[in-house]
């Protein structure tokens, strides 16, 4: 068996070698089939085969065929030329004082007399008087660059003869709710509502966003894997409301009520949001982990990270080590490694006294894995930051997390009576937070500048984190022996 694995391991990196185009698909068939060995086999040594199998598979798709299937050959062939394109509006326009900030889903480009089909998403900037609306089909003459300081594409299009319409689009359901809302809330209050249900942060006054960016808190005004996390648990709440009356049978319960949150957070994240990296991330670690366990196959939530880890890797390869990445992988390696290393320790207490401390552990795992990132990438480092994060997210944060999510689906199911119950509250704690952050998180401790510190220093500061949990690994799995 080892060496029928190891022969097409090897078959396989010369395949993918040779021809790269299809790397993707053979790399993916071995991933998938030593993927469902690995959950299925009842065999230790199988198992360790089917990991080390998929570790192999997508190594060799990381670096022989994926970065010619995920950036297309033809836009890079293109770039930096003046070309007529075909493309789909897929954002919402923002403003400024001399241009609009879109992105573009180009779907096509003019070669000689043909239509050539594409699909890459481009940032683009718009010195027009008119500009179009999200949904809109345009055409744009203008050229394409790879801009490495925003890891995107981008154009500059910058007269109105430079563009025109091949298609106005009609206001979807998403945006006639999101027209509802704007107009049942302050300002203020429906951007927030837009960050929070859309992931749309940059419609949030700056002034406002730069105050939660120095404390730290910015992560809850971008739709990441917590937001996922709550939506999941509001999911459960409402499916086991619904379903505690008629099934009985224990385990069936716990599955029909897993199964329909899954799909609810799988039908708002895919049809409701744009699908991003971190979103798709905590998408892959609950699917994976509802997967694992409703078949009986129970594995520790580091070994679901690590399966979700490759997964990403195979589909966004690009943006494994991207900064969004990272800090996102670290602190939930720390909070899934802290929160076991409790839970061996089996202290017994109040509940109360408990959820305190799990949430004080939470916020200082978090803090503690991602302070030697930030240092490394931004230059600074806030000491306090998950003090903010402690006070901060259990109040504000969730309630208006959740405010908006109950808003979002009375909107949806059109209930009046809970539109504006919910309308109401959001506008009062929208409001209670900004002033709190104008007034006390605006004088608060500012950022440190820790461009002065050696990356080795940093290294040597994660490289410490990593062997202190370790050691607490091992002396957490020592058997205690009476006296």
């Amino acid at each position: 068996m080892r060496l029928l694995h190891l022969f097409l391991a090897f078959a396989l990196g010369r395949i993918a070698f040779s021809y790269a185009h299809i790397a993707w698909w053979i790399g993916g068939i071995l991933f998938v089939s030593c993927l469902v060995c690995l959950l299925l086999s009842t065999s230790e040594k199988n198992r360790w085969i089917g990991l080390m199998g998929a570790v192999v598979a997508v190594s060799f798709m990381f670096h022989h065929g994926v970065s010619r299937f995920v950036y297309n050959p033809s836009v890079i062939a293109i770039e930096n030329k003046q070309n007529l394109y075909e493309a789909r509006v897929c954002s919402a326009v923002i403003p400024t004082d001399q241009m609009y900030s879109l992105d573009l889903c180009v779907e096509g480009v003019r070669n000689g007399n043909l239509w050539e089909s594409l699909s890459q998403r481009v940032t683009a900037r718009m010195y027009t008087f008119v500009y179009p609306k999200e949904g809109d089909i345009i055409r744009f003459q203008s050229k394409i660059k790879f801009d490495d300081k925003l890891n995107a594409w981008t154009t500059v299009i910058r007269s109105d003869q430079k563009w025109s319409y091949v298609s106005k689009h009609a206001p979807t359901y998403k945006q006639k709710i999101m027209q509802r809302a704007k107009i049942l809330l302050p300002v203020p209050s429906y951007q927030i509502f837009q960050a929070l249900v859309e992931g749309k942060s940059r419609f949030v006054d700056s002034s406002i966003k730069n105050i939660w960016r120095d404390v730290g808190i910015i992560h809850l005004f971008v739709f990441s894997g917590f937001h996922v996390a709550l939506l999941y648990g509001f999911a459960m709440f409402i499916f086991s409301f619904a379903f505690c009356c008629w099934i009985h049978h224990q385990r069936n319960f716990q599955i029909l009520v897993s199964f329909c949150s899954w799909l609810f957070v799988t039908l708002f994240l895919w049809k409701w949001l744009e699908v991003t990296v971190p979103t798709f991330r905590a998408w892959a670690f609950i699917t994976i982990y509802l997967f694992q366990t409703s078949i009986g196959f129970r594995r520790s939530f580091l070994f679901v990270l690590i399966v979700t880890l490759w997964a990403t890797m195979i589909l966004f390869p690009f943006e494994i080590l991207s900064i969004s990445s990272v800090l996102s992988f670290s602190a939930v390696v720390g909070i899934i490694w802290t929160l076991l290393l409790y839970q061996r320790e089996n202290i017994k207490t109040h509940l109360w006294k408990q959820k305190v401390w799990i949430h004080f552990l939470v916020c200082m795992a978090a803090y503690l894995w991602t302070s030697p990132f930030l240092i490394l990438f931004f230059d600074q480092w806030n000491p306090l930051s998950f003090v903010y994060n402690i006070f901060i997210v259990p109040t504000f944060g969730m309630v208006m997390i959740m405010t908006s999510f109950i808003l979002l689906l009375a909107l949806c199911v059109s209930i009046p009576m809970v539109i504006t119950v919910a309308a109401r509250v959001q506008t009062e704690v929208t409001s209670v937070f900004i002033d709190f952050s104008d007034t006390f998180l605006r004088e608060g401790y500012k950022p440190i500048e820790m461009g002065w510190v050696p990356n080795e220093v940093i290294w040597l500061v994660l490289g410490s984190i990593i062997i202190t949990y370790l050691f607490l690994e091992n002396q957490s799995k020592k058997i205690k022996i009476p006296k």
